[in-house]
């Protein structure tokens, strides 16, 4: 069964600093819970010192629980932040976002917030870039964590058809079956609907799970299109979203004011963070020097923004500093 994971809350906030508005919010939630999208992704658990109920940014999840939605309701934590402060509500999944540095600290830490009863599901960055002995242990430590469900994720927008079938094949063959699969792309290529098309027709042995975003907004080219995908899939595997339910869920987040995708067309094509790209955009650097930018950063530090790299090549390279 092919499931939908809606991102506007989270992902979208990138567009907006996450201040959504709490009335948006509010029917953003609930009107895709009543278009029968399966699960929603609310923001991010974050190291904040006050709650603001017009920011999807949380410190306790609880916050969530009392949530009159049928649907599965869902939080990013990043690996690496302090969570020691932090109050979990066991109805809540985290989605625990971690790079291929930290694969052979993932396992305890996940561990540890298993062992408190809470629904984890694994979301792997940079999952493109990884090698087969990589996969191979993520999907070791897959099997031994048994978390709600691994989400391969193509942070930087990179991945081909090719690249979507090979890990798929791999992540569906070595995994436990009862573990769903799921999918995390960007849009930055403009390949996110075929790859999506792509992975629902491979014959996989078990739940998958296609993460969205209303209008695809989202960080970097954003993210494949929720009324789009809901609709395909209406058309193609008989799914019964409600797509007025969508559209209305759709009326603040129309307003959002969209990045120039080109900058991040541009990063995916040089396998680079897109916040490279972005760093670009704020400082109003023409097209055809982005991509001066963009080849002259260390292969070392493609898949990670350092700002102190970035200024250096505007000096260096570009004479803007």
């Amino acid at each position: 069964m092919i499931k939908l994971l809606d991102c506007t809350l989270r992902d979208g906030g990138y567009l907006n600093d996450w201040m959504f508005g709490k009335d948006n919010i509010d029917s953003i939630i609930n009107n895709l819970s009543h278009a029968g999208i399966e699960y929603i992704e609310c923001g991010f658990l974050e190291n904040i010192a006050a709650y603001n109920h017009d920011k999807t940014f949380f410190k306790d999840s609880s916050i969530l629980s009392s949530l009159n939605v049928n649907t599965n309701i869902c939080l990013m934590l990043n690996y690496g932040i302090d969570i020691t402060d932090f109050i979990f509500d066991r109805a809540v999944e985290i989605r625990l976002a971690f790079k291929q540095n930290h694969l052979s600290e993932i396992e305890k830490f996940t561990q540890d917030l298993i062992s408190k009863g809470l629904r984890i599901s694994l979301n792997p960055m940079h999952i493109g870039l990884y090698s087969e002995e990589e996969l191979d242990l993520l999907t070791a430590i897959t099997n031994r964590l048994h978390p709600v469900c691994l989400t391969a994720t193509d942070t930087m927008g990179i991945m081909q058809e090719w690249d979507v079938e090979k890990i798929f094949y791999i992540l569906d063959e070595n995994v436990h079956k009862d573990i769903p699969l799921g999918f995390h792309s960007h849009d930055n290529l403009e390949l996110s609907f075929k790859n999506i098309r792509v992975l629902s027709e491979m014959d996989l042995s078990r739940d998958i799970i296609i993460d969205t975003s209303i209008n695809g907004i989202g960080r970097g080219g954003g993210m494949p299109n929720t009324e789009a995908i809901a609709e395909y899939l209406n058309n193609t595997y008989d799914k019964n979203y409600n797509l007025s339910k969508i559209k209305e869920a759709s009326t603040y987040v129309q307003s959002i004011k969209k990045e120039d995708k080109y900058p991040y067309y541009l990063s995916a094509q040089y396998k680079c963070h897109p916040n490279y790209a972005k760093f670009c955009i704020e400082k109003n650097i023409s097209t055809d020097k982005i991509e001066i930018f963009l080849k002259n950063i260390p292969a070392k530090s493609k898949t990670f923004f350092s700002r102190e790299i970035a200024e250096s090549i505007l000096r260096k390279y570009l004479n803007l500093l």
